[in-house]
């Protein structure tokens, strides 16, 4: 796909509504009008309605910053989503994460480089993704470092990444000036397929 489905409106088009949402992004490089947001623009009340959420899980959530990170591009890795992969390169290495280990993320939890409660992290979003269910093993393994609260949080994070990539796929959003894409010779995301199984 090399042209989006739907058009991200210019910003000095979006509606009121959409355009009042642009001064409380907390991060100061999506306050111009994100392609994402441009796009969902055409859609106002349904951005306005999922605004909260998005800025409440990536700003505001329990959750440590480098673990929300490593859900993330590990959903864009199993999702093929080069939008939200671009756009979370940044706040992966705000949150501390190096080159290596975005390499070690498209591998998953088998890379040898993550200890023990990383690799359980990213198989939780394996198994999300493929089996729709974290396994009693897996749930144990983050529960011994996270509270109810954070374990709530981050079935919730990872279910949202998979949403955004759904519609970014699907829609075709054009990455944002100057991001990356997903790291392959030709541009286009590729997916490492690791296929575990609950129990």
């Amino acid at each position: 796909m090399t042209e989006p489905r739907i058009a991200a409106l210019p910003v000095e088009l979006l509606p009121s509504k959409i355009a009042q949402l642009l001064p409380g992004i907390p991060d100061p490089q999506q306050r111009s009008g994100i392609n994402l947001l441009r796009t969902l623009a055409q859609h106002p009340n349904l951005t306005v309605a999922h605004y909260p959420l998005s800025i409440f899980l990536l700003f505001e959530g329990e959750l440590p910053p480098r673990d929300r990170e490593l859900a993330i591009l590990r959903t864009a890795t199993l999702t093929e989503s080069d939008y939200v992969w671009s756009h979370h390169l940044r706040f992966g290495r705000d949150s501390g994460l190096t080159s290596h280990e975005f390499t070690a993320i498209i591998n998953g939890p088998d890379d040898p480089h993550w200890n023990h409660f990383e690799a359980s992290l990213l198989q939780a979003v394996d198994q999300i993704h493929h089996n729709n269910r974290i396994s009693n093993e897996t749930w144990d393994a983050l529960a011994r470092q996270y509270s109810d609260q954070q374990m709530i949080e981050f079935t919730f994070v990872v279910g949202h990444y998979h949403l955004i990539a759904y519609v970014t796929n699907s829609i075709g959003v054009t990455l944002d000036t100057e991001l990356p894409h997903f790291p392959n010779s030709n541009g286009t995301p590729h997916k490492k397929d690791s296929t575990p199984q609950a129990t």
